[in-house]
């Protein structure tokens, strides 16, 4: 008699932003990945940073209560020419983090050009040539923000990096 085991992984993705933030769930089920559902946070940008963040808070808490990810990949600390922006994604980014540590799950972050790599094969892939591969992965139309197909290329490469024991 041959017993099967089942081996289900759930990886939630985020691409974190003060007015959009990307989110991706994914599962790898006996190796094979599959996109359960995804979507963007929309904040507004007539509100102050605070309150947006205040929203990004439940907005991701909502998304890990119903989900009950095993883990999360999020974006690493993107740089950018403007020093303004980059402190509010980071802030962005801790209070994502923030979310997952009061639901006990682990985080584990990539850079652009990793997540990139991890599901194009090109860490310098363009967001279109990303969004492309999501729908020829997937057999699904994106026709959701960057953000979205971002949130799915982070939590792709985790379950690959993972697969391979890379982490």
């Amino acid at each position: 008699m041959v017993t099967t085991i089942f081996m289900k992984k759930i990886i939630l993705g985020f691409d974190p932003g003060t007015e959009k933030t990307g989110w991706a769930l994914l599962a790898q089920v006996q190796g094979k990945i599959h996109l359960i559902e995804a979507g963007c946070i929309s904040l507004s940008a007539k509100v102050s940073l605070q309150k947006r963040l205040g929203e990004l808070f439940r907005e991701a808490s909502k998304i890990l209560e119903k989900f009950s990810p095993d883990q999360i990949a999020i974006e690493s600390q993107f740089v950018g020419l403007n020093p303004k922006s980059t402190m509010a994604i980071s802030m962005a980014k801790g209070v994502i983090l923030a979310a997952a540590d009061q639901k006990n799950v682990e985080a584990f972050e990539y850079s652009p050009q990793e997540a990139k790599r991890g599901i194009t094969g090109k860490g310098n892939a363009t967001k279109e040539e990303v969004q492309k591969m999501c729908r020829l992965l997937f057999q699904r139309p994106f026709e959701t923000p960057f953000d979205t197909t971002d949130a799915i290329a982070l939590a792709y490469c985790h379950l690959n990096r993972s697969k391979m024991g890379i982490l």
